[in-house]
């Protein structure tokens, strides 16, 4: 009974430490996508200009698919960390965590295998040679066109 009620107490001290505006990744591979809060987005909108942003957002969009279709097909998770309403402030892996209170641009992209530390993924236009040298995919497959 001591080593339940010892087991219980730790558990609790864990989960008390981790902030609620914490995502703690539990994956073995995977790929987390960080949105935007309604704050950065409004502030992006004034940087650029309405059209402007309309049109980068699309293009973040339609990255943003792509590479969800790119990893589905080569078998990595894919996570998307919403930060419109729970204003997340930080991503903890199980050997860092990374801090995503102010991001740069709408979305940001991190590669996470277990045992290795994560890694910002730079070009989202073209994702292929970054996720396949950090995941060592040798051989990698590439979704079918939609016809």
């Amino acid at each position: 009974m001591y080593k339940y009620i010892k087991n219980i107490a730790i558990i609790m001290a864990l989960c008390l430490s981790l902030e609620a505006k914490d995502f703690v990744v539990n994956c073995d591979k995977c790929v987390i996508e960080i949105g935007s809060t309604d704050e950065e987005v409004e502030y992006f909108k004034k940087e650029m200009g309405e059209e402007d942003f309309y049109v980068a957002a699309d293009d973040a969009n339609y990255y943003a698919y792509t590479l969800s279709k790119y990893l589905e097909t080569n078998g990595i998770e894919f996570k998307h960390v919403a930060r419109l309403d729970s204003h997340r402030t930080k991503i903890v892996f199980p050997n860092e965590s990374i801090d995503i209170a102010n991001l740069k641009w709408l979305y940001e992209y991190y590669l996470y295998q277990k045992g290795k530390k994560p890694y910002k993924l730079m070009d989202i236009s073209a994702p292929e040679d970054e996720i396949n040298k950090y995941f060592n995919i040798s051989n990698p497959k590439y979704p079918k066109e939609s016809e």
